[in-house]
């Protein structure tokens, strides 16, 4: 049995949705609705991924449970990745996958919480993928030619509350209007909303750091 149709059951029988994607391409086949199309069913899948070699699609968000944050090393992922948890906790060991520029952590999302995808919100080269997402699965060919593989054998893990908050927050743009008006217009000022106030802090404080 060709090894990405066995990955794609794997992901099947953890209850990970699958499509596919063109052979070394993120994007979904031409006339294809997508990550709407993934399913767990294994004899759709197996109908899908018998004859051609195609890449495999994962959906994110409620289909899947997951949530993936994307570290690009090449766009400075990984410095941001050490300015985030040097601002807040180590991330935990989870599942990784290598991909060809960088890694995916692999987290379950809390249930009911819709994670929007999201790039360089949590810094620069990091990108997520939540509701309405999707990453390329292993062992998926990149467009350079490295494959997607599994880095470590971690089972994947609850996000932290703290990236978490940060995935559903406002991100830079609120934080860059909160400077603009605090900081740079004489007499400004905006409103933080009860229950705000610390992530809005630390936020901007990591706003300054990174930029």
């Amino acid at each position: 049995m060709d090894t990405t149709l066995i990955a794609a059951l794997d992901a099947a029988s953890r209850g990970w949705p699958t499509f596919r994607l063109g052979y070394k391409q993120k994007i979904p086949l031409q006339g294809s609705n997508g990550f709407k199309d993934a399913t767990t069913d294994p004899e759709i899948i197996k109908d899908w991924f018998k004859d051609v070699r195609w890449n495999i699609g994962l959906a994110t968000g409620g289909q899947s449970g997951l949530v993936v944050v994307d570290i690009d090393i090449e766009h400075g992922g990984d410095e941001s990745l050490q300015v985030l948890q040097g601002d807040n906790d180590l991330l935990p060991d989870t599942a990784t996958v290598v991909t060809g520029s960088g890694y995916h952590l692999y987290y379950n999302a809390p249930a009911g919480v819709d994670i929007p995808p999201s790039a360089g919100k949590l810094g620069l080269g990091i990108d997520v993928r939540g509701t309405g997402g999707y990453v390329v699965y292993p062992p998926s060919t990149h467009p350079n030619g490295k494959r997607y593989e599994w880095i470590n054998n971690e089972p994947v893990v609850d996000a932290p509350s703290w990236l978490i908050q940060m995935m559903i927050g406002p991100g830079d743009k609120h934080i860059k209007d909160i400077v603009r008006n605090t900081i740079i217009t004489t007499g400004g000022g905006v409103v933080i909303p009860n229950g705000q106030r610390n992530q809005t802090a630390t936020s901007i404080a990591g706003y300054f750091r990174r930029f």
